[in-house]
């Protein structure tokens, strides 16, 4: 709420929050499947359902689903638009060392890669039912497992970028040593959750990759905030 409460307080005023390569990259993604959807509509008809895709799901949604994609994707690139210009996430770059403000763009640019890999993620589920629903079943499954396996190196990605981030955020309130602390074991955990899901995704039976991909990423973002609260309250029971 705060976030959405600064951009609202930051358009009034006149300033740019909007991260332009996230919000052009999300402007694509979001046409794109928008006529995908439509073009699905029109092929299999508006009373149809889609046909499940092995290894993410089996379940026949109505063909009208495949909207959800659009406004999964407008929510996604909204957040990504607003947070990588916020100073509720991040601090004011001129507040910063030259070092810091390096440290800073190289987060967000990996930040951006993320937020684009996660889109053409979804943009891939919603081809995949579309094919699957038309009966090209070949490349059903390779086409699961490689959601899966780019599912998984975005996570390793994203864990293993964690521990460089600069100390220079402004929201969480913690001693540096501990902040330290956190972030190397949440890169750990979160790279190591990563490449599990990777080999997963190459070796595992496809009917059970997704319910153990949903375990690992649970377990790995639970250890995260177990250890990171932990951390949190032990420094909050010191004596000042």
């Amino acid at each position: 709420m705060s976030l959405w409460l600064e951009a609202i307080a930051r358009i009034s005023r006149g300033e740019l929050i909007v991260d332009r390569r996230i919000a052009t990259a999300y402007c694509v993604l979001v046409a794109t499947t928008t006529i995908f959807a439509l073009v699905a509509v029109v092929w299999f008809g508006s009373g149809s359902n889609l046909q499940g895709v092995p290894g993410i799901g089996d379940n026949f949604d109505s063909v009208w689903s495949l909207f959800a994609a659009p406004v999964i994707l407008t929510l996604l690139g909204l957040f990504g638009s607003f947070s990588l210009t916020s100073t509720l996430f991040y601090a004011r770059p001129e507040k910063l060392s030259p070092d810091a403000q390096r440290g800073l763009e190289r987060v967000k640019n990996t930040d951006r890669r993320l937020l684009i890999g996660i889109g053409i993620l979804v943009l891939f589920v919603q081809l995949l039912r579309i094919l699957s629903t038309a009966g090209f079943s070949i490349p059903i499954e390779f086409g699961a497992r490689t959601i899966f396996f780019v599912s998984g190196a975005i996570l390793a990605s994203g864990g293993n970028v964690i521990p460089k981030i600069p100390f220079f955020s402004g929201w969480w309130q913690i001693d540096r040593a501990i902040y330290t602390t956190v972030v190397r074991f949440s890169g750990w955990v979160l790279t190591i959750a990563g490449i599990a899901i990777c080999v997963l995704a190459v070796f595992g039976k496809i009917e059970n990759i997704q319910t153990s991909v949903a375990i690992i990423m649970g377990s790995g973002f639970g250890l995260v905030i177990i250890y990171a609260l932990s951390k949190a309250l032990m420094m909050a029971k010191k004596p000042a």
